[in-house]
């Protein structure tokens, strides 16, 4: 879970989502670099999140619109006008960077996450229980956490066989 090669995955996930493109060489080997030096993906994905470029495109230049995008984009769903009421205020006080990480380390995210990385490693919904015991561990000790738990797990080494026999 700590390769060059899974973490350029996900530093090219946040590209292809924050940017509309993938990284140069350089510049995910450089994101790469500090996930191993120990940045917390969450950090990332505020920082991609909060970019300048992601915000003047795909985020579509005002306050309002970046968070409309980054809740499609995080959460999955569209944000409520309470909701971009809420967090434009959090901008204005804080700036897009605390605010994209909040939004990135929300419960809904984190729930969201660790669902999506039971589908992507086991193939297999996450039960509930299951769900929000992880979702509280990698908002304390990181996505890349998870992802080492289940790859050690008999479960994964059990799927890996069967599929790479």
């Amino acid at each position: 879970a700590f390769s060059d090669e899974y973490l350029a995955t996900i530093v090219e996930r946040l590209y292809r989502d924050t940017l509309g493109r993938g990284g140069s060489a350089r510049e995910v080997g450089y994101w790469v670099g500090r996930l191993q030096a120990g940045m917390q993906v969450a950090r990332l994905a505020g920082e991609f999140y909060a970019s300048q470029e992601y915000f003047d495109g795909i985020g579509g230049g005002t306050t309002r619109s970046w968070i409309a995008d980054l809740y499609t984009k995080v959460l999955g769903r569209a944000a409520s006008s309470s909701d971009l009421d809420y967090w434009a205020g959090q901008t204005a006080t804080l700036g897009r960077v605390r605010v994209a990480h909040r939004i990135y380390q929300s419960a809904e995210s984190r729930t969201t996450r660790v669902r999506r990385l039971y589908q992507e490693l086991l193939g297999r919904n996450g039960g509930t229980t299951d769900v929000a015991y992880w979702a509280e561990r990698i908002r304390k000790e990181g996505d890349v956490f998870l992802a080492v738990a289940i790859a050690a797990s008999e479960e994964y080494f059990d799927r890996a066989q069967t599929r790479f026999g």
